[in-house]
C-alpha cells in the first residue's frame, strides 16, 4: 500500500512537471506512456531530464526509444513437453556439452519429445528504469562525440542502430560502460583514423580472443545478457552476434543482424552481422569467422530481413488482433525487408482462392524439408495479395494462416531467374 501511494504521488508530481514544461508528446509516445501505467514515471523522468535546450537531441533520442518500445520485450524460452508443461532444464549449469546432452536425453526419456516455447515475457515499458535509459542515452552520445567514424552518420541512423539499449530479447542490462572501458585502446590503435572497416576488424579480433561458441548453449534458447555471457565467456551463435553488436554500438558503429527466415533445407534461421559504413551502405560479415574468410550466404535467398529497433507500423503484428492468425516467426514489430540487397527480387501478385472469413493477410511460404514455413505476408485486396521483393529461383506456396495452421491459398510455383511464375499442380 505504501509503494502504491508513493507511485501515485510521483505520478502527480511528474504530471505537474509535464504541464509546467509544456511537454507535447506525439501519439505513439502517448500510447506507450499510457501502456506503461505504474512504470510511466520512470519514462517521464527521462523526458523531463532532457527537456532543456542543450539536450534537445537527447530529448529526440528519448522520444525515439519510447515511441518504439511497444515491441521490445524480454522473452523466457523454455523446453515444454507434449502437455505444454515446462521442463526444468538449465543447459548452462553443466560442465561440458557431453554431460549436458546426457541430462537432456534423460529428460527426453522421462517427458517425451520436447520443444522450446516462450512461456512468459516482460515488456520493456513495464520494467525499464530511468537510470538505465539515461545511462544508455548518455553513453551512446558520448561514443558519438568521442570516435571519429561516429560523426559521419545521420541522427536517424544513430537512433536506429547505435542508440538502442537492447540487442535481442535479453533481460535489460547496462552493457555500454563495460565495452567502452574494455575498448579504451581502440582510439590509439586507430591513430586518428575513421576507417570503420579497420575498427570492426580490431573489435572482432578482440572478441574472438575470449568469447567463443559453446554447443551446450544451443539448448539454452533464452537470449543472454552481457553479464550472463561473461560468466562462461561463451554462448550460442546468436550470443556471439549479440555481443558483437553491443561492442560495436558502444563505440558508435551502427550495427545489427540480417537474417533469412527459414531458408530452404535449413531448419534454423540463417543470420549474420552487418555494419553501416555510410548512411546508405551496409556491409555484411560473420563475426565468428577469421579476417581471411569472405562473407557468403546461401545462394538465392528467398527473403532477407534486418533486425531493427524501430517499429514497423504496417505488418500483421501491428494490425491483426488474433495472434493465432499470425505465424510465430512473423509475429513481431521490429524488422525491415532488405532482400533486394542479397538477391534479384520480384513483386509477386497472387489470385487467392477460398479466403477464410475476416482474413486480412495472406502469406507466402517456403519448404524447409519438412513443412511449409511462412516467410512473408501480403494484404488481401479484392481477392488478391502482392508479396513484395521475393527472391528469384525459389519455390513458393501462397497460404492463409488460421488458428496456427497453414491453409493453401493456391498452387505452389517456382519463381524463375526472370521473375516469372511457373505454377505446379499440388497432389
Amino acid at each position: 500500500m505504501k509503494n502504491t501511494l508513493f507511485v501515485f504521488i510521483l505520478v502527480l508530481i511528474l504530471f505537474s512537471c509535464n504541464k509546467q514544461n509544456n511537454l507535447v508528446f506525439n501519439e505513439r509516445v502517448m500510447v506507450v506512456l499510457d501502456s506503461a501505467q505504474w512504470n510511466e514515471p520512470q519514462l517521464l523522468e527521462v523526458i523531463i531530464k532532457y527537456n532543456q535546450p542543450k539536450d534537445s537531441l537527447k530529448l529526440k533520442a528519448t522520444y525515439f526509444l519510447i515511441e518504439n518500445m511497444e515491441g521490445q520485450v524480454f522473452e523466457s524460452i523454455v523446453p515444454v513437453d507434449s502437455l505444454d508443461s515446462i521442463v526444468e532444464f538449465d543447459a548452462r549449469k553443466y560442465y561440458n556439452y557431453t554431460n549436458m546432452l546426457l541430462a537432456w536425453d534423460s529428460s527426453l526419456n522421462a517427458r517425451g519429445n520436447l520443444i522450446y516455447k516462450c512461456k512468459w515475457f516482460k515488456k520493456d515499458y513495464d520494467t525499464i528504469t530511468s537510470d538505465l535509459l539515461i545511462n544508455n542515452i548518455d553513453f551512446a552520445f558520448l561514443a558519438r562525440e568521442k570516435f571519429l567514424w561516429a560523426k559521419q552518420f545521420s541522427f536517424d541512423k544513430f537512433c536506429e542502430y547505435v542508440l538502442p539499449y537492447r540487442v535481442k530479447n535479453e533481460l535489460l542490462y547496462d552493457w555500454r560502460p563495460f565495452f567502452l572501458k574494455q575498448l579504451s585502446w581502440l582510439e590509439d590503435s586507430m591513430k586518428n583514423s575513421n576507417d570503420i572497416f579497420e575498427a570492426n576488424r580490431l573489435i572482432n579480433n578482440y572478441l574472438r580472443s575470449w568469447f567463443r561458441y559453446n554447443q551446450k548453449y544451443d539448448y539454452w534458447q533464452t537470449d543472454q545478457t552481457l553479464e550472463e555471457m561473461l560468466e562462461d565467456s561463451s554462448g550460442r551463435i546468436e550470443d556471439i552476434a549479440a555481443i558483437n553488436i553491443m561492442a560495436l554500438r558502444s563505440v558508435g558503429i551502427p550495427a545489427t543482424t540480417d537474417y533469412i527466415p527459414y531458408p530452404p533445407s535449413v531448419q534454423n534461421d540463417c543470420f549474420w552481422n552487418i555494419i553501416y559504413v555510410s548512411d546508405n551502405e551496409a556491409i555484411p560479415f560473420y563475426y565468428s569467422k577469421s579476417d581471411s574468410e569472405k562473407f557468403k550466404i546461401p545462394e538465392f535467398p528467398s527473403k532477407v530481413y534486418r533486425t531493427t529497433y524501430k517499429t514497423q507500423l504496417f505488418c500483421p503484428a501491428n494490425i491483426e488482433l488474433d495472434s493465432a492468425n499470425i505465424p510465430e516467426n512473423l509475429n513481431k514489430l521490429n524488422y525491415s525487408d532488405v532482400s533486394e540487397f542479397y538477391n534479384k527480387t520480384k513483386d509477386v501478385e497472387i489470385n487467392l482462392t477460398n479466403i477464410p472469413d475476416s482474413t486480412k493477410f495472406a502469406y507466402i511460404c517456403v519448404f524447409d524439408s519438412t513443412d511449409w514455413i511462412p516467410i512473408h505476408w501480403g494484404e488481401i485486396i479484392d481477392d488478391k495479395a502482392i508479396f513484395f521483393n521475393m527472391g528469384v529461383n525459389n519455390t513458393y506456396l501462397p497460404a492463409f494462416y488460421k488458428n496456427n495452421e497453414i491453409i493453401p491459398a493456391g498452387n505452389e510455383f517456382f519463381l524463375n531467374s526472370e521473375g516469372n511464375k511457373d505454377f505446379r499442380i499440388r497432389n
